[in-house]
C-alpha cells in the first residue's frame, strides 16, 4: 500500500508519483518544445520531462490527478544576470522575445498558479510556454 495515496502497490513497486490527488506541475524550460544543435543532450532531457508529464497525465487522470508543465523562457533571475554579465548581451537576449523583454519570476509563477488552481480544472497533459513569444516565431519590428 502506498503511504502517499493509499493505492495498492506490489512488493517491488516504487512510491507513487505524483504522491497525492490533485494537480501537479513541472518546469523544463521552453527548450523542451524546440531543439538546439549545440546541445542534443540538453534538448533531449527537456523533451523527456514533457513526455514523462504527458504519460503521467494519462496514467493518473482516473485518480483526479492533473499533470502539466510550465516551460519558462528567459526569466530575469540572478543566475541569468550572472551568465550575461555584459548588459548589452543581456539586452540582446531579452530582445529575442516578441515582447522585447525578459520574463519575471512572478509571471512564471502566475502560470503555475493557474495550472494548480481550479480555473484550469480541464487541463492535463499540457505544456504552458511562458517565453514572451520566442517559440511563436520571429517578432515584428517594434515601433
Amino acid at each position: 500500500m502506498c503511504a502517499g495515496c493509499g493505492r495498492a502497490r506490489g512488493p517491488r513497486s516504487g512510491p507513487c508519483w505524483p504522491p497525492a490527488a490533485g494537480p501537479s506541475s513541472t518546469a523544463p524550460r521552453w527548450r523542451g518544445t524546440s531543439a538546439i544543435p549545440q546541445s542534443p543532450l540538453y534538448s533531449a532531457t527537456k523533451h523527456a520531462v514533457i513526455g514523462l508529464s504527458k504519460s503521467a497525465a494519462l496514467q493518473y487522470a482516473g485518480d483526479g490527478i492533473r499533470v502539466n508543465v510550465v516551460s519558462p523562457g528567459s526569466t530575469d533571475t540572478p543566475l541569468l544576470r550572472d551568465l550575461y554579465r555584459d548588459p548589452d548581451a543581456l539586452d540582446q537576449r531579452a530582445r529575442r522575445a516578441s515582447l522585447g523583454r525578459l520574463g519575471s519570476c512572478e509571471e512564471v509563477a502566475n502560470a503555475a498558479a493557474w495550472l494548480l488552481s481550479p480555473l484550469s480544472g480541464y487541463a492535463t497533459g499540457q505544456t504552458i510556454v511562458v517565453d514572451g513569444g520566442v517559440t511563436a516565431g520571429s517578432a515584428v519590428t517594434r515601433r
